[in-house]
């Protein structure tokens, strides 16, 4: 009897470590590793005219691709979530191609010229690449543009000048905007805790009420990259459907005043669009106005089979938004 204990044990024991080795194996096999992939290596003017002029030829040839491009870094930025974006800018008639990495990265500066390797996540108002690494990297040694000299000069002069009097004239604003809205998708309450994180979100909202979101699918960042690959290529379909958007509006703006600070619950109803499906939601915001800021947080709840999104693990999803303005 004891050597049918021991023998059982061992049993058990052996099949754990076994599924643990192929769930170690799975989850190595899902993680990309943009370091070692063949990369599709293109002119960034090129890249960036085809989005503006053919996003959807765009989308089907660099999708979830990795791209390597070399360019000027117009703007490098670190967040509060330890990643640092490095902008390429072509000019005032393409749209800006973001690269965002993870990790602080403190050796590269503003007009450095870098090459930079990423996997594509589409348009936005900017093009998108994550999982970005850098290449290579020339420091730039030459004087700042005459748009930075001209800022500074700016900058000098008005400290000399009456801020009671500077402080009078106000720009009147009619849409607020930012490129830095935060999505939590959260399906944790069915079989698997599945949880994700998207900062790739845009937002607008303007003085009469209109709201608008838009973020990259490929964008949500899932703690397990096995989950994260059954997600984008299963459940949602990145590489076809890139991108969800909203659109709607305030519906009680009898009792909202975006242009006088407060705090508002507002009633928001529209089109949410995911898995190239669209359907009419509503929900309720709580909005902050304070010194022509915005802060909003909202939850849309949904039911994936409204949308076709096929999932064993959930039947519905919370998607919170948070962003500021």
């Amino acid at each position: 009897m004891k050597k049918k204990i021991i023998f059982i044990s061992i049993l058990l024991l052996i099949v754990s470590l076994v599924g643990f080795l192929v769930l170690k194996v799975l989850y190595k096999k899902a993680e990309r590793n943009v370091a070692t992939e063949n990369a599709i290596r293109i002119e960034p003017s090129n890249f960036a005219a085809l989005f503006k002029n053919f996003e959807d030829s765009a989308n089907k040839i660099y999708i979830n691709k990795t791209i390597e491009l070399t360019g000027i870094a117009t703007s490098v930025t670190n967040d509060q979530t330890s990643q640092t974006d490095i902008t390429v800018k072509i000019n005032d008639s393409l749209p800006l191609i973001n690269c965002t990495i993870d990790g602080l990265v403190k050796s590269i500066n503003q007009l450095d010229t870098v090459t930079i390797k990423g996997i594509c996540t589409g348009l936005l108002t900017t093009i998108n690449l994550k999982n970005c690494i850098v290449i290579n990297s020339k420091k730039y040694s030459g004087t700042l543009y005459p748009l930075e000299t001209e800022k500074k000069a700016i900058q000098q002069s008005d400290t000399t000048k009456n801020k009671k009097t500077l402080s009078l004239i106000v720009e009147p604003t009619e849409y607020f905007k930012t490129q830095k809205a935060q999505i939590t998708f959260d399906a944790g309450s069915g079989l698997e805790d599945i949880k994700a994180i998207n900062n790739a979100v845009e937002a607008t909202i303007d003085i009469i009420g209109n709201v608008r979101f838009k973020l990259a699918m490929l964008q949500f960042k899932f703690a397990d990259a096995l989950m994260e690959e059954h997600f984008n290529e299963e459940y949602v379909e990145s590489s076809k459907y890139p991108a969800a958007n909203f659109v709607g509006k305030i519906i009680n703006t009898n009792e909202v005043t975006l242009g006088k600070d407060g705090t508002y619950n507002a009633t928001i109803k529209g089109l949410l669009t995911i898995h190239g499906k669209t359907k009419e939601i509503q929900t309720t915001a709580l909005l902050v106005v304070k010194n022509q800021t915005i802060k909003a947080t909202a939850t849309i709840k949904i039911i994936l089979a409204d949308f076709n999104v096929k999932s064993a693990a959930a039947e519905e999803a919370a998607l919170k938004i948070t962003a500021t303005f």
